[in-house]
C-alpha cells in the first residue's frame, strides 16, 4: 500500500458552537497491498453522538465520492417505521485535528452531516470532546492530546 500521509490540519470552522460538531477529513484505504496510492482526503462535517452505540457512519454521498459504496449490510428502522439500508464501506482514514486513525465505516442516507461518530469510536480511538474550545481530540497511547 502507498505511504500514509497525514491528514490536513486546518479546516474551515463549521458555523456551530457545539463541541459535538466538527470538520474533519476522510479517505478510503485501498483493499490491495500493491502500492496503490491512497486517495486524497475529502473534507467532511462530523457529528459526535456520545450516546450512540452505532458503528461509525458516513453518508451514502460521501461513500460514493470515496468510491466505496459497499454492500448492503443491514437495515435500521426510521422513526416512521421505514427501513433504512446500511452499507459496509470498509476501512477509511479519518483525520481529525491533524491526526489520522483507521476506522471501519458503514454508510446510510444521512443529512445534514457527512459522518456520525458514537461512543464506540470515542472509546476505541481515545476521543476527547473539549467543551471549552469546541474541539475533538484523540489521545495517543501515552495519553497526550
Amino acid at each position: 500500500m502507498g505511504q500514509r500521509s497525514p491528514p490536513p490540519v486546518h479546516a474551515p470552522a463549521l458555523a456551530a458552537s457545539s463541541p459535538a460538531v466538527h470538520t474533519g477529513f476522510i479517505r478510503a484505504i485501498p483493499d490491495r497491498a500493491d502500492n496503490v496510492k491512497p486517495a486524497e482526503y475529502l473534507e467532511v462535517s462530523i457529528l459526535v453522538d456520545s450516546g450512540s452505540q452505532q458503528a461509525p457512519l458516513c453518508s451514502t454521498a460521501v461513500a460514493e465520492r470515496l468510491g466505496a459504496s459497499g454492500k448492503l449490510a443491514s437495515f435500521a428502522l426510521q422513526a416512521g417505521g421505514q427501513p433504512l439500508p446500511i452499507y459496509d464501506v470498509g476501512w477509511c482514514d479519518l483525520g481529525i485535528n491533524g491526526r489520522s486513525c483507521r476506522t471501519s465505516f458503514k454508510s446510510a442516507a444521512l443529512s445534514p452531516f457527512d459522518v456520525i461518530l458514537g461512543e464506540s469510536w470515542l472509546k476505541e480511538h481515545r476521543g476527547v470532546l473539549d467543551y471549552a474550545d469546541n474541539r475533538l481530540w484523540q489521545k495517543d497511547l501515552e495519553g497526550n492530546l
